[in-house]
């Protein structure tokens, strides 16, 4: 009983022994786990809070920003989330695993497991053991995560036929390099040969000299890319011999005819303010449509980018792509533009060095065949550009005339003063007679012989008979364009004035065309310029009275011949036509537009010349030229 007491006793002992060594074990070991750490170093990550994260790391690396959240600031307007999925350790060593989920804006989201080594010393606790695959497997130093954007060639600019009218081409840049203007003379050089050819301020190139003093050796475009045509060989002849001017040499977009680069627009680099408006999956390396129909179907011809989420080495290059985004083709745009009619009206205008328009359009459908607008390449004034009409709104105003009752043969009188509540008007060259009928007054265009009959119409015939033939009308052509404007008249001399196209009316060439469509066809019709994508049908306006229709017929053939103010202008006789000559300003003698509108079998047309003088001796045989060229 003794000996087994003391063998109790002993093993007590022992076990105790063994016991107080496991316990010390455990307070030497007594370590929370990392949890707090990990999850702040995941939640830091989320916010791309790269200096926090930063601090958690045993040896942080200067790229850690961009290496932690360059896939984010890829695709703007995304996030991401890191979630700890698991934590085991003992005290001085521990490993966490982590679900990464980041939702990439427009594309979906990419998912990937993570882990994280920690080591805890006793100086700085627990720090995650850096190296590049804690942020994506297989990671390693330089690498990074990102998006690559493919975009597929850009769709082309088409004539109602399917030629192309604007695409990719090869062009060519013009440029100035510091580096090689030697001398006060060649800055002069440079800056006068810019001017006479590419319109460049003078001013402009002082500015990117003044900008770019510390690299002189650098190219700095002065002018958009253009075409490598008949124009281009003229500049560059004109300017590559000028030390300092340089062109550089590519493929861009652009119009293959200089005569339509102001409704076809350009393209170029993307600007801040395009950014924002465009957004995703644009960036700012993005070239987008800068003007005219590049700039208002810019997503229909750029089409979307396919897009891949992708592992890239310091120098871009792709290691691994993660997820691919497919995109959609380029779209073409489709014209009513004819390119035989459109070649007919820039021959007409050719050596026309004032600012000048011609419009051309089907008088069936409305479909606009040609557009040309001087200068070239710059304001469109043939769609855009709003003019008093002159004598072209009488027109509009024997309409009305006809619609309330009076005829070719009604008197119409034409003094050489007439005055309406106090305002005297008078005819443009003095003419008079006092025995002319309706008709006569029409082909002579006797402006007094209007105002006359106008004034005994009720005050809203005029504005009635202008709404008929698409005035006030809310039309659009897919860009920036203007229609006519016929304001209530404020009075009796302001109707007057109104019944001459003259006070407060305006008008575009393609408005006035549409005026002369309206007769051919008996209905006016909304111009019309792109087919494709179909874009929504214009108002529909009341048909002209037969009467009406075919008394303006005959009228508007008058014009053309013997004793009409368009006889003699080479118009051939089937043609019908009205001249204006329209006043603007304030001098004395007030300046002139020169105006003629017409047709001839379906086509229809206007002619402007701004300050041209008479429309009889200067838009007509414009108008000549190219009705006698057009095709029928």
């Amino acid at each position: 009983m003794k000996r087994a007491l003391i063998f109790f006793v002993a093993l007590v002992v022992v076990a105790g022994a063994i016991v107080g060594v496991v316990i010390a074990r455990t307070r030497s070991d007594n370590v929370t786990l990392p949890s707090r750490e990990v999850d702040t170093f995941l939640h830091s990550w989320s916010r791309n809070d790269a200096a926090s994260m930063a601090t958690l790391l045993n040896t942080p690396p200067a790229d850690l920003e961009t290496a932690a959240s360059n896939l984010l600031k890829a695709v703007p307007g995304s996030s991401a989330t890191y979630v700890r999925t698991s934590l085991a350790g003992t005290g001085q060593a521990a490993t966490a695993t982590y679900h990464a989920t980041v939702n990439l804006k427009g594309l979906g989201a990419i998912q990937w497991d993570g882990s994280l080594a920690l080591v805890h010393t006793k100086p700085t606790g627990w720090l995650i053991t850096w190296k590049p695959s804690i942020l994506y497997p297989g990671l390693e130093a330089g690498q990074y995560l990102t998006v690559k954007r493919t975009w597929p060639a850009r769709g082309s600019i088409l004539a109602a036929d399917g030629s192309v009218l604007a695409g990719e081409q090869d062009v060519a840049t013009v440029g100035i390099e510091a580096l090689r203007i030697k001398t006060p003379a060649d800055l002069q050089a440079v800056k006068f040969g810019l001017k006479k050819f590419l319109n460049v301020d003078p001013a402009t190139v002082d500015d990117l000299l003044s900008r770019n003093k510390a690299h002189p050796d650098y190219f700095l475009p002065v002018a958009p890319a253009m075409a490598r045509d008949a124009r281009y060989a003229t500049i560059h002849a004109a300017l590559f011999p000028i030390p300092g001017v340089i062109f550089q040499s590519g493929t861009g977009v652009g119009a293959l005819d200089p005569a339509l680069a102001g409704m076809l627009g350009t393209v170029g680099p993307v600007t801040a303010e395009q950014l924002t408006k465009l957004g995703a999956p644009y960036t700012s390396e993005s070239n987008v449509g800068q003007s005219g129909l590049e700039s208002a179907y810019e997503k229909l011809l750029a089409g979307t980018p396919r897009t891949d989420v992708v592992m890239v080495d310091a120098n871009r290059n792709t290691l691994r792509t993660l997820k691919r985004v497919p995109g959609t083709a380029a779209a073409s745009v489709k014209l009513t533009i004819d390119p035989a009619t459109q070649t007919a009206a820039e021959n007409a205008l050719t050596g026309v060095t004032q600012n000048a328009a011609l419009v051309a359009i089907d008088t069936t459908t409305g479909a606009i065949r040609a557009v040309v607008s001087k200068p070239f390449g710059g304001f469109d004034r043939a769609l855009v550009g709003t003019y008093p009409p002159g004598s072209t709104f009488k027109v509009i105003t024997t309409a009305a005339l006809l619609t309330a009752g009076n005829n070719g043969s009604t008197p119409a009188p034409c003094p050489p003063k007439i005055t309406v509540d106090g305002r005297s008007f008078s005819n443009f060259e003095g003419e008079a007679s006092t025995s002319l009928d309706l008709a006569q007054a029409f082909a002579q265009s006797c402006n007094n012989s209007f105002i006359g009959l106008a004034d005994k119409l009720p005050a809203d015939a005029l504005g009635k008979a202008a709404t008929t033939f698409g005035f006030n009308s809310n039309w659009t052509l897919g860009i920036d364009s203007a229609g006519g404007s016929y304001p209530k008249p404020s009075d009796n001399a302001d109707r007057a004035a109104s019944a001459i196209g003259q006070g407060r009316v305006l008008a575009s060439p393609v408005q006035m065309a549409s005026v002369a469509a309206a007769v051919a066809n008996g209905r006016w019709h909304a111009p019309v310029l792109v087919t494709q994508p179909a874009r929504p049908a214009g108002p529909v306006l009341p048909a002209l009275a037969p009467v009406v229709r075919a008394t303006l017929q005959s009228f508007m053939a008058s014009v053309v011949r013997t004793g009409g103010t368009a006889a003699g202008s080479g118009l051939p006789a089937d043609s019908f036509g009205k001249t204006g000559t329209a006043e603007f300003g304030n001098a004395n003698p007030p300046h002139t537009h020169a105006w003629f509108i017409g047709f001839r079998g379906n086509l229809a047309y206007a002619v402007i010349v701004e300050d041209g003088g008479v429309g009889g001796r200067v838009a007509a045989p414009l108008a000549a030229k190219f009705v006698n060229s057009a095709p029928q």
